[in-house]
């Protein structure tokens, strides 16, 4: 007996096609859920480690620290790009929340002159 060589039919396809896509989304489904349960746990470490890495970054590449000191100021002269973007930043927000304060200041002072 000859085995037929069976083919798939076009609708046949489309369930295989269909079977597959749903079994990829449900793997990818399982990941993110288990990625953001992660997450979820473990928010504080997280942040906590991202503010670090923002501030010394080069000290997590670093794991062998023989003179502490030396390699302190030489963490602090390497990210001081990092650091003075951090300050101009910070001025801008403080210039941004204290600019309605300075125009009041200034708006009473020159209505306290002209009374005067």
């Amino acid at each position: 007996m000859k085995k037929k060589n069976k083919r798939m039919t076009p609708l046949e396809k489309l369930h295989q096609k269909q079977h597959e896509l749903r079994m990829l989304h449900r793997e990818e489904q399982t990941r993110i859920t288990s990625d953001w349960n992660y997450i979820h746990e473990h928010s504080g470490s997280l942040l906590v480690s991202g503010i670090s890495y923002v501030f010394f970054p080069r000290r997590h590449k670093n794991t062998d620290t023989p003179n502490e000191g030396k390699n302190f100021w030489h963490n602090v002269q390497d990210n001081l790009p990092f650091y003075l973007a951090i300050a101009r930043e910070s001025l801008s927000i403080m210039w941004y929340l204290s600019r309605p304060f300075c125009l009041r200041w200034l708006l009473r002072k020159k209505k306290n002159k002209r009374r005067h």
